[in-house]
């Protein structure tokens, strides 16, 4: 669908600049760290992070009536970086530019058969979601 068959009040917001401040912050200790260096734990406590972005507040200028529209049009557009967890761009890594997004269908990933010796063991044919198949690496 060309951008121009949308509303005009939402077209500005179908493709998602990179804006935002993100941090790691420690869910213990809340010791705070520039993204810029990858980190898995908290250097301090070796704990997990949230990604807070503290700019965050831009966003609550846009009523959630609004976010709706936005993000029922995006899902029309054929844009694989707006697919899965990123057509909600702004809330999801805000600072990523789109031509750096992947898309692997997350909240898409196989439904596996499990081999024989686990349906014998529970005594039934069935078949498991791969979650460890995104780029979470979770």
């Amino acid at each position: 669908m060309n951008l121009h068959n949308f509303p005009s009040q939402i077209r500005p917001f179908l493709l998602p600049e990179s804006q935002g401040n993100l941090v790691y912050q420690c869910l213990e200790c809340e010791t705070e760290y520039p993204i810029e260096e990858f980190l898995y734990t908290c250097p301090k406590c070796q704990n997990i992070f949230m990604l807070p972005d503290k700019e965050f507040e831009r966003l609550k200028k846009i009523d959630g009536k609004i976010w709706r529209q936005i993000f029922n049009y995006r899902k029309m557009l054929n844009i694989p970086a707006l697919k899965g967890i990123f057509l909600f761009h702004e809330f999801i890594a805000p600072i990523i530019p789109l031509e750096d997004i992947v898309y692997l269908g997350e909240g898409h990933t196989s439904i596996v058969e499990a081999n024989q010796y686990l349906q014998e063991l529970v005594g039934c044919r069935f078949y498991y979601k791969n979650d460890g198949q995104n780029p979470s690496a979770s």
